[in-house]
């Protein structure tokens, strides 16, 4: 059976080029939890697709994370 994730995320540090939205953290504790977990380790599409390979899912919808925002 082929497995695709109905919903990945890749993510950068924030930067001038892809500002984090400076409201997510205050949207609740499971965002706080969110940046205090992952704010120092990017999730780049590399790493991605290596996670998705270590557990056998072929494929990955890509979705932009919360962190960037609700204007998707």
């Amino acid at each position: 059976m082929r497995i695709v994730d109905s919903q990945v995320h890749c993510w950068l540090p924030a930067s001038a080029e892809f500002p984090w939205d400076p409201t997510y953290a205050a949207s609740g504790p499971v965002a706080a939890e969110n940046l205090r977990q992952n704010a120092h380790r990017p999730m780049t599409p590399e790493a991605l697709i290596a996670s998705l390979d270590a557990v056998g899912v072929a494929q990955g919808i890509v979705v932009t994370p919360s962190v960037y925002g609700y204007d998707s």
